[in-house]
């Protein structure tokens, strides 16, 4: 088990949204752990991956890569459902995660995840 999988067995792997899966083919960003379900309709989900995330969108694609990361915040601007992901090139990315309630918000876990996985990347853990 490598620090992606672990950091997603911890944080993520008990959101009610969220499902692992192994048979969700390569998209680009290496294998893929699981998905975050944030419609019923399956149209709006997000893919955690070895090197990234994916937003998957009926209008299409993003693909996050962790190492482009510069840095990620709770959006209060926008809504308490998103967050706001800056990329080294400064292009800003706005990440929905549509689940949770009152004070277990599946937004600030993937915000503590995408924060840990990108600490761990400083450290050289993988």
């Amino acid at each position: 088990m490598n620090w992606i999988q672990v950091r997603i067995h911890r944080i993520l792997g008990r959101l009610e949204k969220f499902t692992y899966s192994d048979s969700i083919p390569d998209i680009g960003l290496g294998r893929v752990f699981g998905f975050y379900e944030n419609s019923a309709s399956g149209t709006d989900r997000l893919l955690f991956c070895q090197d990234g995330i994916c937003l998957l969108l009926a209008k299409g694609d993003i693909k996050i890569r962790f190492d482009q990361i510069e840095d990620v915040q709770f959006s209060r601007e926008r809504s308490s459902d998103s967050l706001m992901i800056r990329m080294k090139n400064n292009d800003l990315i706005v990440l929905p995660v549509k689940g949770g309630d009152g004070h277990a918000l599946d937004v600030m876990e993937v915000l503590r995840f995408v924060r840990r996985v990108l600490s761990d990347r400083e450290r050289d853990w993988f």
